[in-house]
C-alpha cells in the first residue's frame, strides 16, 4: 500500500543562518522543529529535501552543518519521528568548484520526489511539501505532489504556481494537514 509523505524543506525551515563570535555558523530553528516534532509519523513518512546553499556555497563549515542536523535528527528521534529519506542537496553549477555539479535532487528538479516514490512506495499525489521557497513549489506541481507555502520574507522569487496551502508558520502547516487527513480518513 503506497504511503503519504511530507517532504519538509530542512535549509529552509529548519535551519538560520547565523554568526557565532565573528565566525559564519548554523543553527536550529527551534520553532520549526517543535512544530515539526509534532507530526504524526502514522498519517505521513517525513522526508527531508531542499537546497543546502550554506553548504554549496561555502558560506559555513560542514561540521557546524552537520552539528545543526544532528541535533534536529536527535529531536526528531526523541519525539519518535522517524526520518525516512533526507534528499538535500548540496550542489550548485553556481558554487564554487568542489561543490559544482548538478543534481536532480536540487529544487526545482523533481529528483528527490520521483526517488522517494520509487524507494519508499509514496503516493506522490497524496503527498505534501512544505517549504517558503518557491524552488520547492514548483518542484511540488511539477511531480504532482500537494504544495504548502509557509510565509516568509523570503518568498522573493515567483513561479506562476499555486500553492495548494498558504500557511503563517511551520506548526500551523502541519495542523491543517492533521485535520485534512483526519477528514479524508472518515
Amino acid at each position: 500500500m503506497p504511503h503519504r509523505a511530507l517532504f519538509v524543506d530542512r535549509p529552509s525551515l529548519l535551519l538560520t543562518e547565523t554568526v557565532e563570535r565573528g565566525m559564519p555558523s548554523v543553527g536550529v530553528n527551534t520553532r520549526a522543529l517543535d512544530a515539526l516534532c509534532r507530526i504524526d509519523p502514522k498519517l505521513f513518512r517525513l522526508m527531508l529535501v531542499g537546497n543546502e546553499e550554506a553548504l554549496a556555497f561555502e558560506r559555513v563549515p560542514e561540521a557546524r552543518h552537520a552539528r545543526a542536523c544532528t541535533q534536529i535528527a536527535n529531536a526528531l528521534r526523541r519525539a519518535h519521528i522517524p526520518i525516512t529519506a533526507d534528499y538535500t542537496c548540496a550542489f550548485s553549477l553556481a558554487a564554487p568548484l568542489a561543490r559544482r555539479k548538478d543534481s536532480v535532487f536540487r529544487l526545482p528538479n523533481v529528483g528527490a520526489l520521483k526517488a522517494a516514490r520509487l524507494e519508499y512506495d509514496v503516493e506522490l499525489s497524496t503527498s505534501w511539501i512544505v517549504s517558503d521557497r518557491a524552488e520547492a513549489m514548483l518542484a511540488g506541481a511539477r511531480a504532482g505532489v500537494r504544495t504548502a507555502l509557509v510565509r516568509s520574507p523570503r518568498n522573493e522569487r515567483r513561479y506562476d504556481i499555486t500553492p495548494d496551502l498558504v500557511a503563517d508558520d511551520l506548526g500551523s502547516a502541519i495542523r491543517f494537514l492533521h485535520k485534512l487527513q483526519a477528514v479524508l480518513s472518515r
